[in-house]
C-alpha cells in the first residue's frame, strides 16, 4: 500500500473482557474512532496528533497496530481476521482490557 488509508475502530473497555462479541452484547458500552494508515507502516490518529505508532499486516488473517502517545508506548492491538477486511483483538492497558474491532475500507 502506497497511500493513506482511514480504517474504523470500535471499542470497549473492562476488567474481565475476553473477546469483542462481549462488547457487541451492551452496544452502549462501545465507542469509535479512526485511524490513518500509511503505506510506510506509520499511524495518526486524525484529532489527536499526540498518538502516533507502527501498523503492519503478517498476513490477509493477521493486523498489528501499535499506539504511541507522546513517545510512551499506550498499547498494541493484534487483531485476528473474522470477516472480509475486519480484525478483533484485545489491547490490555493496566488492569483493563480494550476489545477492539478494526475494519479495513
Amino acid at each position: 500500500m502506497t497511500e493513506l488509508i482511514t480504517v474504523a475502530n470500535r471499542l470497549c473497555s473492562g476488567t474481565n473482557l475476553t473477546s469483542f462479541y462481549e462488547c457487541e452484547l451492551y452496544p452502549g458500552s462501545l465507542s469509535s474512532f479512526s485511524t490513518t494508515l500509511a503505506g510506510n507502516g506509520t499511524v495518526s490518529v486524525p484529532g489527536e496528533p499526540s498518538v502516533t505508532g507502527s501498523w503492519s499486516q503478517p498476513s490477509t488473517d493477521r493486523l498489528v497496530i501499535e499506539y504511541i502517545e507522546s513517545g510512551n508506548v499506550m498499547g498494541t492491538f493484534d487483531g485476528r481476521g473474522v470477516r472480509a477486511k475486519c480484525f478483533e483483538g484485545i489491547m490490555p492497558f493496566g488492569t483493563h482490557n480494550a476489545m477492539y474491532e478494526v475494519c479495513l475500507p
